[in-house]
């Protein structure tokens, strides 16, 4: 009885300081057990463990939500691995490398070109939504414009016809010849076959299962802002700076140096063309789409536009430089838009005017409209207002990577308070006796996440989501 009483307290202890373990705050800064799966090691604050289990590419994400189901960890911070620098992938490919050593013995590589040995784990990047197009399927974006694949990687193997190589693989493999030479592939990237191996002339070559690298921790990138408006050229030519300012940019900012022009196309002159210049051009063509690069960008920049800043700013700096671009296909909020690949000018710059044009929730002053309703709300994604007669709210620049402006609006004279907190809940900060109608600077020592603003002014009471990045 002793003896049993003994094996229960120690067990259930053991259960109980785990349980607590997961539950606090501190959970990425150090390992815990999971059932069915290894632990790896941490990288810069984030663990990593590996699934006990080999499984097919197209059950990545069951794999991740049995993960999720066995501990406290928020579900947001459990994923496949997204790496999104060269530090991450060196570390995370280091820790592969001692985990095969220690379980397979050997120097922890699978021989060259054996893709579907269990050395080669899956992360979590993914083209299973739209072909060619891989995104992390925690939804974080590309925010460091990292990849790695490997030598003539992404290929979908037979090129003609999808065999369905819409998941991604690890490399932790040997050197082989290729192409006359040597080819070194540890640590790149490879996708690799949903469930089977299939040969170009369409065999079945056998089940393509493998374990799956488990990251624990915060996205290191916020997840992508969009929304379903559009301000204008002739808006952002107009408004004031306050409008500028919202969106992170000054109207005095030369376009060269904004979009890393070097090639002006005889309609920018390098150095010393103003974004506000540009938006002044006459005529189609390159002028034109300088005239709607700065107004799509500003519009992402504010948070409300169906495409983000990198991806406006790189369809305009590579059509100026290179005579070529695209932009993706995007869904947001149910109304899908399609970008596609463009080589002239005047098409791209078309697709952006439309864009441009969806119908702006700004004032002249770069305040959100609000509504003449008793109650209204206006959200999108970067500005948002929840409003009454008296009283509204609005952040700006939302995402962003430094702090942000909180613009309290209201009729009434009566101060304000304000509360932040984090994603858990836990306070971060608080202000008391703020005057209406003023602007409140928050957020710069704010570390990346996911914060909301609670605003109470008399028995009025507003929540507003920012991001910072």
């Amino acid at each position: 009885m002793v003896h049993f009483l003994f094996t229960f307290i120690k067990q259930n202890v053991r259960k109980a300081l785990v349980a607590l373990f997961l539950l606090s705050g501190t959970f990425i800064q150090a390992q815990g057990p999971v059932a069915g799966y290894d632990y790896l090691g941490a990288c810069n604050g984030h663990n990593y463990y590996i699934s006990q289990a080999f499984v097919f590419g197209i059950n990545i994400n069951g794999v991740v939500a049995d993960f999720q189901s066995k501990t406290a960890v928020p579900d947001d911070q459990v994923y496949a691995a997204a790496i999104v620098n060269a530090a991450e992938n060196t570390c995370v490919t280091n820790l592969m490398l001692a985990y095969n050593i220690a379980h397979y013995g050997g120097n922890g590589m699978s021989y060259g070109t054996d893709w579907r040995n269990f050395r080669n784990p899956w992360i979590g990047l993914t083209d299973a939504a739209v072909e060619n197009n891989f995104v992390w399927s925690n939804g974080q974006p590309n925010c460091e414009d990292f990849r790695n694949w490997n030598v003539g990687e992404p290929n979908n193997h037979a090129g003609t016809f999808s065999n369905g190589e819409d998941y991604t693989q690890l490399l932790v493999m040997m050197s082989y010849p290729y192409n006359g030479g040597t080819n070194d592939p540890l640590g790149k990237w490879n996708d690799w076959f949903n469930q089977f191996m299939i040969s170009q002339i369409n065999e079945n070559l056998g089940p393509t299962t493998l374990p799956v690298i488990i990251e624990v921790g915060p996205a290191d990138c916020a997840p992508v802002v969009r929304g379903n408006l559009g301000c204008s050229h002739g808006y952002w030519k107009n408004a004031k700076d306050a409008a500028w300012t919202g969106a992170g940019y000054s109207r005095t900012q030369t376009f060269s140096g904004v979009f890393n022009i070097t090639n002006g196309r005889s309609v920018i002159t390098l150095g010393v063309t103003t974004l506000q210049n540009a938006l002044e051009l006459g005529g189609g063509g390159y002028n034109n789409l300088a005239r709607q690069g700065v107004a799509g960008l500003l519009n992402a920049g504010r948070g409300f536009y169906p495409y983000t800043v990198a991806e406006v700013w790189t369809a305009v700096r590579n059509m100026f430089n290179t005579g070529a671009a695209s932009l993706p296909n995007v869904t947001v909020n149910a109304t899908t838009y399609v970008g596609g690949s463009f080589t002239d000018a005047g098409s791209l710059a078309t697709y952006l005017d439309q864009l441009n044009n969806i119908g702006c929730p700004l004032n002249n002053k770069g305040e959100v409209i609000t509504s003449s309703s008793t109650s209204a709300s206006v959200v999108a994604e970067g500005i948002s207002l929840i409003s009454e007669k008296s009283f509204a709210i609005s952040g700006y620049p939302n995402p962003s990577k430094a702090g942000f402006n909180v613009l309290i609006d209201g009729i009434s004279t009566e101060k304000s308070s304000i509360r932040i907190t984090d994603i858990n809940g836990r306070v971060i900060e608080q202000r008391s006796n703020i005057a209406s109608n003023g602007v409140v600077k928050i957020g710069n020592n704010y570390r990346a996440g996911i914060y909301y603003l609670e605003v109470m002014q008399g028995a009025n009471k507003k929540q507003l989501k920012l991001v910072k990045l």
